[in-house]
């Protein structure tokens, strides 16, 4: 199975709500992984301070 690694700051994500309306987030990823059909979305935090975060 082959694997890349792609560096990413900005991923558009699309979902529909509870009403059927689209919703477009912009989502910060630091990596985007790749392996066959699957594809991973990795945020990297080096200390969260608050429960929020």
């Amino acid at each position: 199975m082959e694997s890349s690694i792609e560096n990413v700051d900005v991923v558009e994500y699309n979902y529909k709500d509870e009403n059927k309306k689209t919703i477009r987030k912009n989502l910060e990823v630091d990596f985007i992984i790749n392996r066959g059909s699957n594809r991973y979305y990795i945020l990297s935090a080096l200390n969260v301070d608050t429960r929020e975060k």
